[in-house]
C-alpha cells in the first residue's frame, strides 16, 4: 500500500503527541528507559529544544518519525532521534535530514550516539557525521570517606562562569552540559563552589531538579578538593549522575569510579559540517 510520508516542522505538533512518538520509538532501547511524561517534557524545556528547528515525519496525519533539536549560534544540537518500530526502515531519518540541512544559517551538526546502537551509527556515517569524541556516563552512590573539611569558604551560588572557572575546569562538557545550554535556563543551576580565603579549590555546576553534575573543576590536588565540595554539597551516600564526560579525562573517570560511581553508558559525539 501506498502512503504518503509528510516531512513538517514540529510547531504545530502537541508535546503529548511528540511524548507519544518518543514512548513508542524508545520501546525495548539499547538503554532501558523509565518513561514519565513530565520528567522528559521538562528535561526538553531545561535544554531549550527548538520545535521550530525540529522535524517530524508524518503518516495519515500521525507522528511517526523525529529528530527534536536545539541550538546555539551556527550548530544544531540532535537532542533525539526515534522511529516507531512499525515504520523502520523506511529511510524516514533520511527524509527529514533532507529538510534538516535546507534550514538556513547553521554550518555545523552534532549528536550523540550510544556506542551499541549500531543501526544509528551507521546511519549517521552515511548522513555524513564523523566522531568528533567519546564519552562515558557514570551514576552510583557517592561514597567518600573522609571527613568534611569545617575551615573552608563553601558557597551556593546562581548560575555564571568566568575565566576563573575555565582555568580549573576538569573536562569540557557536551552540548546539553556546556554553558550554550545551560544559560538558556540558568534559574535551572546552581554554582557550587568551595575557597581557602579567596582561593577557588573547586567547583560543580549542579542541575538540583535532576540530581545531576553539568561540569566540574578542581585546583592542584583535585580529589581531595572535590571530596572537599560535595561533602559541603551533601551529595555523600547520596544517588548521582554525571553525563558524556569526554574519554580523555581518564584521571576523572578513574576517581568517580573510586567514589562509587559505575559507568553505564557510552557514546560517540559526531559532528557534520556542510
Amino acid at each position: 500500500m501506498n502512503m504518503t510520508i509528510e516531512i513538517r516542522r514540529l510547531t504545530e505538533t502537541s508535546k503529548e503527541e511528540i511524548y507519544q512518538a518518543f514512548t513508542e520509538a524508545f520501546q525495548n532501547y539499547v538503554i532501558p528507559i523509565v518513561f514519565n511524561q513530565e520528567a522528559t517534557l521538562a528535561r526538553w524545556e531545561l535544554a531549550g529544544v527548538r520545535y521550530d528547528l525540529s522535524f517530524g515525519a508524518f503518516i495519515d496525519s500521525r507522528l511517526v518519525a523525529f529528530v527534536l533539536h536545539t541550538s546555539s549560534d551556527k550548530t544544531l544540537y540532535n537532542f533525539g532521534t526515534g522511529v516507531v518500530p512499525e515504520y523502520r526502515g523506511r529511510h524516514l531519518i533520511e527524509l527529514i535530514y533532507q529538510q534538516i540541512e535546507k534550514i538556513p544559517d547553521f554550518n555545523s551538526y552534532l549528536l550523540e550516539v550510544i556506542q551499541e546502537n549500531t543501526k544509528a551509527y551507521h546511519l549517521y556515517k552515511k548522513l555524513g557525521f564523523i566522531e568528533s569524541r567519546k564519552l562515558h556516563s557514570h551514576q552510583g552512590q557517592l561514597t567518600i570517606e573522609v571527613p568534611e573539611d569545617t575551615a573552608l569558604n563553601y558557597s551556593i551560588l546562581k548560575l555564571s562562569y568566568d575565566d576563573e572557572l575555565s582555568k580549573i575546569q576538569l573536562f569540557n562538557p557536551s552540548f546539553e552540559n556546556a554553558k550554550v545550554t545551560t544559560l538558556k535556563n540558568p534559574e535551572f543551576y546552581e554554582r557550587h563552589e568551595i575557597r581557602d580565603d579567596s582561593e577557588l579549590l573547586a567547583y560543580a555546576i549542579y542541575c538540583p531538579t535532576q540530581l545531576g553534575l553539568k561540569e566540574v573543576g578542581a585546583k592542584d590536588d583535585y580529589e581531595k578538593n572535590l571530596d572537599r565540595l560535595f561533602l559541603k554539597m551533601k551529595l555523600n551516600h547520596e544517588r548521582l549522575r554525571i553525563m558524556n564526560i569526554d574519554e580523555k579525562a581518564q584521571s576523572f573517570h578513574q576517581y568517580l569510579t573510586t567514589r562509587g560511581l559505575f559507568k553505564f553508558v557510552t557514546q560517540y559525539e559526531m559532528i557534520k559540517k556542510p
